[in-house]
């Protein structure tokens, strides 16, 4: 397992334990990026088996994991940027639909 794929694998089980609470207390502020990424991780295996991601699909899946669209956003951008994820946005820069260039689950980690 690559030194990327073992942090990423962290990230997820620190999310995990802590996801049992309430993520949007003033006291996990300092854990915003672990919490974000463990939703973004929610978010994506949840759909990388779909194949292609409607946006309204998209939509009712990010609202289950809890990511608000700025930040579902900011997440997908990071993805595409990365190579990971392919998005189709309308004029007005709303999901359309995306899709995973890697179907693997450790693609999931990597992002």
């Amino acid at each position: 397992m690559s030194a990327k794929s073992e942090q990423g694998s962290w990230v997820i089980a620190i999310y995990k334990e802590i996801s049992e609470y309430n993520l949007d207390h003033l006291s996990f502020d300092p854990l915003e990026a672990i919490i974000t990424a463990g939703r973004a991780a929610d978010l994506f295996s949840a759909t990388r088996a779909l194949g292609t991601v409607a946006g309204d699909t998209f939509d009712k899946y990010r609202k289950i994991a809890h990511l608000k669209p700025a930040t579902a956003k900011a997440v997908l951008q990071l993805a595409e940027a990365a190579g990971h994820i392919s998005v189709h946005r309308d004029s007005g820069g709303h999901v359309q639909e995306y899709r995973f260039l890697e179907d693997s689950k450790l693609s999931l980690i990597h992002i």
